[in-house]
């Protein structure tokens, strides 16, 4: 199990945390893969009725890990060598599953899930902040998320194609996808995807504790079965658009990752943050 990630049955919720805040919590792909693995394994467990996905520090997430990028890159190099068909078949391998694996959990859990928005989160990882059904805050006044595909070079991903045009609407999703620009959470709590914001907790542990609490009052006298049953009928329509955004997302992508756009953007990127480093 990663070391970034942890999960616990907290009475009737799996609580699924990032606790890297050294690191901004940003996360390799084997981090998301195991955060699906965990919602596909508990769906059908009939003693939940809510997941929550919460943080830690200042930060959400700051997505996928540089040097988890630049590794794999290092290693489709190696073993696909220069050969066109040979990169293709190993980037195809690479990109194609993992995010089709990750995108599909979340759109095939069966129960309502709360993501506890503490910070900014960035690319891989603000998509996973749009494929939550229900979103509290805990402060808009500096908190953004950003999709910065265009910046590193290769299209949108984890159904942010679809996720964003239905909670944003499209001349924000046209800003964000195509310019790379942030989303502040005062754009999502105007767009109405906030459902909740805690402006007066002081840490982020506060403010988690307050939502775990929150919660457990607000679905005390519900239906955990009828829950479920609503969010199947909310998000039907949806289903099928992201079926079909998984598809073409992933198909567009991949040339980008073959010509190795990408991974030029993240090596200078890396570059840049180490000669920062250097400088403190």
């Amino acid at each position: 199990m990663s070391e970034r990630l942890s999960y616990m049955r907290k009475s009737n919720f799996l609580v699924i945390s990032i606790h890297d805040p050294a690191h901004l919590n940003s996360l390799m792909m084997e981090d998301f893969l195991q955060i699906a693995m965990w919602l596909n394994e508990t769906n059908d467990d009939p003693g939940l009725a809510l997941t929550v996905i919460q943080s830690t520090g200042d930060f959400f997430s700051a997505g996928g890990k540089f040097e988890s990028v630049l590794d794999n890159e290092a290693r489709i190099a190696s073993e696909g060598g220069s050969a066109p068909l040979a990169k293709l078949y190993q980037y195809i391998s690479a990109i194609a599953p993992p995010n089709l694996y990750f995108t599909q959990a979340f759109q095939a859990h069966k129960r309502p899930i709360v993501c506890c928005l503490n910070g900014p989160a960035f690319g891989f990882a603000a998509s996973v902040v749009m494929l939550c059904d229900v979103l509290f805050t805990r402060d808009n006044s500096h908190g953004y998320i950003m999709f910065p595909f265009t910046r590193l070079g290769f299209v949108a991903e984890g159904g942010t194609s679809v996720t964003l045009y239905e909670k944003l609407g499209v001349n924000a999703t046209n800003e964000a996808l195509f310019f790379s620009e942030r989303v502040s959470f005062q754009q999502l709590q105007d767009s109405g995807c906030i459902a909740r914001e805690y402006r007066d907790c002081s840490t982020t542990e506060e403010f988690n504790r307050r939502v775990l609490g929150d919660l457990s009052t607000i679905i005390e006298p519900l239906s955990h079965r009828s829950m479920k049953l609503s969010k199947q009928l909310i998000a039907s329509d949806i289903r099928q658009k992201m079926a079909a955004a998984q598809s073409h997302e992933t198909l567009s992508t991949l040339p980008f990752w073959v010509d190795g756009e990408p991974g030029r953007r993240f090596a200078t990127l890396a570059k840049q943050r180490s000669r920062k480093d250097a400088r403190l």
